[in-house]
C-alpha cells in the first residue's frame, strides 16, 4: 500500500507539477549528490578584484527625503540604526531581537546542509538564519547614515560585514545554501555600496573587498540554476536579478557577460510567465507578490543605469500586477488580506512603515509602471524616491477606484470591502484557502486569514496555517480542499470558478458567486455567494450539494469557519439552527448572525482562542484561534467553528451587520 501511495504521488506531481520542473529537479539532486555542485562551488577559490560600478542614477534629493518622513520619522530611524550598532535587529518587520551573525559551521561547505548530511540545531528554523544573512539591516544603517552623515553607522556597517563573511566565508556554512538567499545578500551590497561610498573612509581597499564579496555571490547562483527553475516562482525571478545585479556591477569580470544574458533572460521569462492575466503572482501571496514587485522597481532602475526598457510584454504584465494590487488594497491602512504564504520577506526595507503597510511598494510601483501616483502623500514615498529618479509627475494621481476585481466588493459609504477567494492555480498552491471571504470595516480586518507563523517549527507549527480548517470557508467531513503532501506542496489542486457577478439595477446591492471542485472525490460541491447591501449588511451564503443528483443517504461534517479578532463576545440569541453572536469592536458592536436555513437541523458551535476551547465541547485542533501577522509571531484570535451533521443538500446563511446597521434597524423597529 505505502509503496501504491508513493507511486501515486509522483503520478500526481508529474501531471500537476509538469515533466520540465521534476526532471529540473531531479537533476538538481543529481548535481547535489553526486558532488558537482560542491566542485563547482569551491570553498578556496579566490576572487580578483575588479572594476566596481555604483547603479543607481541619482540618489535621492536628503532634504526631500527628510520632509517626507519627518524630524520624528529621521529620530525613529536613527534610533533603529542604534539598535544595529548595539547588537539588536528587527527580523521581519517585528520586535528587536539579537543580531546573531557568527555561525558554528564554519568548516562546512553548504551542500551538506542541503544534502541533509548535517542538520542545524533542533527546532531551529533556517528561515531566521537567512534573515540575517539577506542583510536587511544594512538598508537601515545606509538611510541613516544618508540622512545624518553620523560616521558610526557607516563604520558599523563595515564591521558588521567583515564580520558576517569572517564567519560565513564563500560557500560555507548554511548562509551559502539557498542561491535566492545569495541573491538578495548580493542585491543589498549593491544598493548599499553607493551610500557608503559616500563615507570619507570609503577607499580602494573596502571598494575591492566589495568587488569581490559581489562576485563570489554570483559565482554562487549559476551552477544550482536547474533548482530555481523547477520551483518557477521567487527563487528564479530573484536569482536572475542577481545575477543581472552582478552583471552591471562588475563590467569587466571575465563572467559578467554570462551573468548578464542568463539574468536579463530570466527576469524578463519570469516577469511574463509567474504573473498571470489577471496580475496575480504564481505563488498565490500578497506579500510574495510585494516581493515581485520590489524586485521589478530595482530591475527598472538597472535598465534606467544601462539605457535599457523593459520588452513591451513585461511591461504589460507589471501594469497588470500593480492595478490587481491596487485592488485589494485597504485604502485606509495599506494593509492587504493575509493572503498564502507571509513568512516576512522584503527585500528592499527602504520605509519606516510597517511591514503591514503596502503603500511604499505599491505608491512606488504606481509611479514607475503606471505613472501616476496611488496614494495622497505621506511618509510611504520615501520607497518611491529611492526607486524612481524622475518625479517630474509626482503630482498626479490614479484613481484607484476605476481599479476592478471580480472578487472584490467595496461599500464606500460604510468603509466596508470584502474579498472572496476564487483561485484558479497555475503554479503550486500556497493554502488551501478556496471560498475564503476576507471581511475590512473601517480599515480593520474583521473576518481575517491566520497567515503563516512558522514553517520549520516543531509540530503542529510546521506550516500548519496553510489548510482549509483555518480559513474562513467550509471544511467537508474533517477533509482538506487538497491533497498536502510535503510542506510545501498540495497535489489534487482545488480550482475556483467565478459562477458570476451582479448589480442590482437600483443601486442597493452586489453579488458575487464562486464554487471550487476541492470536494470532488466526495462527489460534492460547494458554492458560496456573497451580498454587500447599500445599508451596511453582508450576507455569506454556502450551497453544499452533491454534484450529481446523488440519491446518496450518508450524513456529512460540515464545517462552517470564521477567524474574527480577539474581542469581547456575547452570544445573542441561540435556536436550534440558529447563532447570533456579538464582538465589542472599537467602533461599537459588530454582529454574526448565522442560520442552517433547513429548519430544525442542530447547529453547534466551538470558539477557540489560542487554541483553547471558551465555548462549547469536542475535539479542537491547536492551531484554531491564532493569527500571524509578522513571521515567527502570533497572537490569539477568536476561532468560531459552525458545526453541521446532516443529509446534502445544506444551506448556511451568515449575516454581517455594523453598528451603523444595527442603529438604523433598531430605530425603524427591525430584528434582523
Amino acid at each position: 500500500m505505502a509503496i501504491f501511495n508513493k507511486f501515486s504521488i509522483v503520478w500526481n506531481a508529474l501531471h500537476e507539477l509538469g515533466f520540465r520542473q521534476l526532471v529540473l529537479y531531479l537533476w538538481y539532486q543529481f548535481l547535489l549528490k553526486s558532488r558537482l555542485l560542491e566542485q563547482k562551488t569551491p570553498t578556496n577559490s579566490k576572487e580578483i578584484p575588479t572594476k566596481l560600478r555604483f547603479l543607481i542614477p541619482i540618489l535621492p534629493d536628503k532634504e526631500e527625503l527628510i520632509a517626507i518622513i519627518g524630524n520624528l520619522g529621521l529620530k525613529q530611524l536613527k534610533n533603529e540604526a542604534n539598535e544595529i550598532l548595539n547588537g539588536q535587529v528587527r527580523l521581519f518587520g517585528g520586535e528587536p531581537r539579537k543580531l546573531e551573525i557568527e555561525t558554528p559551521y564554519i568548516h562546512t561547505h553548504w551542500t551538506k546542509f542541503e544534502s541533509g548530511s548535517i542538520q542545524l540545531s533542533t527546532n531551529q528554523d533556517i528561515k531566521f538564519i537567512w534573515e540575517l544573512g539577506r542583510f536587511g539591516w544594512a538598508f537601515t544603517l545606509a538611510r541613516a547614515y544618508y540622512l545624518s552623515g553620523d560616521e558610526s553607522f557607516a563604520e558599523g556597517y563595515w564591521d558588521y560585514v567583515s564580520r558576517f563573511f569572517a564567519h560565513n566565508p564563500k560557500n560555507i556554512g548554511p548562509q551559502w545554501v539557498s542561491a535566492q538567499e545569495v541573491a538578495i545578500r548580493l542585491i543589498t551590497l549593491v544598493f548599499t555600496a553607493q551610500i557608503f561610498a559616500l563615507s570619507p573612509t570609503f577607499d580602494q581597499q573596502k571598494k575591492n573587498y566589495l568587488s569581490t564579496l559581489i562576485a563570489s555571490h554570483a559565482q554562487r547562483i549559476l551552477p544550482s540554476l536547474a533548482y530555481a527553475l523547477a520551483q518557477n516562482n521567487n527563487h528564479l525571478l530573484i536569482e536572475a536579478l542577481g545575477l543581472l545585479s552582478a552583471a552591471l556591477a562588475l563590467p569587466e569580470h571575465p563572467k559578467s557577460k554570462i551573468w548578464y544574458r542568463k539574468g536579463w533572460h530570466w527576469l524578463n521569462w519570469a516577469f511574463q510567465n509567474q504573473i498571470d492575466e489577471e496580475g496575480i503572482y504564481i505563488q498565490q501571496s500578497v506579500n510574495y507578490q510585494r516581493l515581485m514587485l520590489q524586485a521589478a522597481l530595482w530591475a527598472n532602475m538597472l535598465l534606467k543605469f544601462s539605457q535599457r526598457e523593459f520588452p513591451e510584454r513585461t511591461k504589460r504584465k507589471l501594469e497588470l500586477t500593480v492595478k490587481w494590487m491596487l485592488s485589494i488594497v485597504d485604502w485606509e491602512t495599506g494593509q492587504m488580506p493575509n493572503l498564502g504564504h507571509n513568512d516576512g520577506a522584503y527585500i528592499f526595507p527602504l520605509t519606516l512603515c510597517s511591514f503591514g503597510d503596502y503603500r511604499p511598494v505599491l505608491q512606488a510601483a504606481s509611479y514607475a509602471f503606471l505613472g501616476k501616483l496611488a496614494f495622497t502623500d505621506g511618509t510611504w514615498n520615501e520607497m518611491m524616491f529611492w526607486f524612481n529618479d524622475d518625479l517630474k509627475n509626482k503630482n498626479t494621481r490614479l484613481d484607484v477606484s476605476s481599479f476592478t476585481n471580480p472578487t472584490v466588493l467595496r461599500n464606500n459609504q460604510q468603509n466596508a470591502w470584502g474579498y472572496l477567494r476564487v483561485a484558479k492555480f497555475n503554479g503550486r498552491p500556497g493554502h488551501a484557502d478556496q471560498l475564503h471571504f476576507d471581511l475590512w470595516w473601517r480599515g480593520i480586518n474583521i473576518a481575517q486569514d491566520p497567515g503563516t507563523y512558522l514553517y520549520n517549527g516543531s509540530p503542529p507549527w510546521d506550516n500548519r496555517l496553510m489548510s482549509a480548517d483555518v480559513h474562513n470557508t467550509v471544511t467537508i467531513d474533517q477533509n482538506d480542499q487538497m491533497l498536502r503532501v510535503g510542506k510545501f506542496l498540495y497535489l489534487e489542486k482545488a480550482q475556483g470558478i467565478i459562477d458570476s457577478r451582479k448589480n442590482d439595477p437600483n443601486g442597493n446591492w452586489k453579488r458575487i458567486v464562486g464554487h471550487h471542485d476541492g470536494y470532488r472525490k466526495l462527489g460534492i460541491r460547494h458554492q458560496r455567494s456573497v451580498t454587500m447591501i447599500r445599508n451596511g449588511k453582508w450576507i455569506i451564503e454556502d450551497h453544499i450539494d452533491y454534484e450529481n443528483q446523488s440519491k446518496e443517504n450518508d450524513t456529512h461534517i460540515i464545517r462552517l469557519h470564521w477567524l474574527l479578532p480577539d474581542w469581547e463576545w456575547e452570544l445573542i440569541h441561540r435556536e436550534v439552527n440558529k447563532i447570533s453572536i456579538g464582538l465589542l469592536s472599537p467602533f461599537g458592536e459588530v454582529q454574526l448572525h448565522t442560520e442552517i436555513m433547513q429548519s430544525e437541523i442542530p447547529l453547534n458551535l466551538q470558539v477557540v482562542r489560542a487554541g483553547e476551547l471558551v465555548y462549547g465541547d469536542g475535539k479542537i485542533s491547536p492551531n484554531w484561534g491564532w493569527v500571524s501577522l509578522i513571521y515567527g509571531s502570533k497572537i490569539p484570535a477568536l476561532s468560531f467553528g459552525y458545526q453541521i451533521q446532516t443529509f446534502l443538500p445544506l444551506k448556511i446563511s451568515s449575516e454581517w451587520n455594523f453598528p451603523d446597521y444595527i442603529k438604523a434597524s433598531t430605530k425603524n423597529g427591525k430584528n434582523d
